[in-house]
């Protein structure tokens, strides 16, 4: 299960482009539960609020890759939800 979030911090410009960045947290759901995974990603100046969510979807993608490789046992399959809120 991942979480995955973006943000841009613009003042005086309502939030619609600034300095943005994202995060994504990993909690795994199988037995061998080895705790959290968060990672986080500047994403750059002069972006969106769409770019930023975008981006954290991606890393919570390529965080739940990793994860599968890392754990990957033959013949267990394992389903993957990416939760966010754009």
């Amino acid at each position: 299960m991942v979480f995955t979030d973006g943000s841009v911090c613009s003042p005086g410009s309502a939030g619609l482009v600034g300095c943005g960045a994202c995060a994504a947290v990993l909690y795994p759901t199988s037995q061998e539960n080895c705790g959290l995974w968060i990672k986080t990603h500047a994403v750059g100046t002069r972006v969106s609020s769409e770019k930023c969510e975008t981006e954290g979807i991606l890393l919570g993608i390529e965080m739940a890759i990793q994860h599968m490789k890392e754990t990957n046992i033959k013949g267990v399959t394992e389903s993957i939800y990416i939760f966010c809120d754009c």
